[in-house]
């Protein structure tokens, strides 16, 4: 799956800036700039949805109808893009296969957060001289590779949590073990206070 991996969602980035490179180079004659910007953003966010975790109906659904309203309302290369992000995040963080103990408002926290660095990376990207559709598309997808990385960190740091140990309780339990005792010492938190 793309969402699970770093390294295979910046290897998506890459192909997705490529693929919009060839359509740029092929289409942009025939059909104009913009439209093949719209359609290589389109294009891109379909293939991330396709490629994560059982795409639903739902998400499908939502894709077009931005896609579509878009197309429709002759709207900005940017809202097409801000409205995609919210799909994207909405799409991968309503069904991410991650640990459950990582709740919906850190999931969208974390969501939230990205769509914003990967917004502002793809605007700053966007204008360059060279290919600057294509920049702004790999920058997007890139910083949205690290959506695997934030939710292992948060899963290693809430193993580290939970596998602090009283310092206490600890040393009752090698008491008991070096004293081969039958009998349980308690002590508990509840017993020191």
């Amino acid at each position: 799956m793309i969402h699970c991996s770093f390294a295979k969602s910046a290897l998506f980035a890459l192909l997705a800036a490529l693929a919009c490179v060839v359509m740029s180079v092929t289409l942009e004659p025939i059909v104009g700039r913009g439209f093949v910007f719209h359609a290589a953003i389109v294009a891109a966010a379909g293939a991330y949805v396709a490629l994560g975790p059982g795409g639903r109906l739902l998400d499908w659904a939502a894709l077009s109808a931005v896609a579509v309203a878009s197309f429709a309302l002759d709207a900005d290369s940017l809202s097409l893009a801000t409205g995609l992000a919210l799909v994207i995040a909405f799409a991968r963080s309503a069904r991410s296969e991650d640990d459950a103990s990582i709740g919906p408002a850190l999931r969208w926290s974390i969501e939230i957060t990205l769509c914003g660095f990967a917004l502002a990376l793809a605007a700053h990207l966007s204008q360059s001289a060279s290919q600057p559709e294509a920049r702004a598309l790999w920058g997007y997808f890139l910083v949205q590779s690290a959506y695997p990385l934030c939710i292992q960190a948060r899963l290693a740091w809430q193993g580290r949590c939970r596998a602090r140990v009283d310092p206490f309780v600890s040393a009752a339990r090698r008491l008991e073990t070096l004293l081969g005792c039958d009998s349980k010492l308690s002590i508990d938190r509840a017993d020191l206070r």
